[in-house]
């Protein structure tokens, strides 16, 4: 009999490739998407620090212009964090939609594998019963011999 050879195999080759392209691209994606929360915490601490240290300025003496550049200095930190949140949640949804690629190439890939198991399955299931039926043959003729020779 012939060996196995499942016709889909060029497909399947196909669909893990695309299946491992996903990956790294989903992969790049969570990646972009920690750094931007690293960077989005940074800011925030920035801004927390600059808010603590107006708060101990205020409480000691200093001049009304500091208090002005301080100010100022929360606010430009304000509008970048805010930026930077928006940078963020476009990264979230670029990670989401990549493992959403992802997770339809795996699905595609996963039925072409099932269909091969299948096959594999079902061949080796007609080999078991050839082999079976040869060693039923094997055992009619020499049972044959055994009552002939007697």
């Amino acid at each position: 009999m012939k060996p196995f050879a499942f016709n889909l195999e060029a497909v399947l080759t196909v669909r893990t490739r695309e299946e491992q392209s996903a990956t790294e691209s989903w992969a790049r994606a969570v990646r972009e998407q920690t750094h931007a929360q690293q960077v989005l915490a940074e800011a925030m601490r920035e801004l927390e620090d600059a808010h603590q240290a107006l708060f101990q300025k205020r409480s000691a003496r200093f001049h009304p212009g500091d208090q002005a550049l301080y100010l100022n200095a929360i606010g430009n930190q304000k509008n970048a964090c805010e930026q930077l949140a928006k940078v963020l949640s476009e990264a979230v949804a670029f990670a989401h939609a990549k493992h959403a690629t992802l997770l339809k190439a795996r699905m595609k890939r996963e039925v072409l594998s099932r269909l091969k198991q299948k096959k594999m399955n079902e061949y080796l299931r007609i080999i078991q019963a050839k082999e079976e039926a040869a060693v039923d043959d094997l055992i009619i003729v020499r049972h044959g011999r055994g009552r002939a020779d007697s």
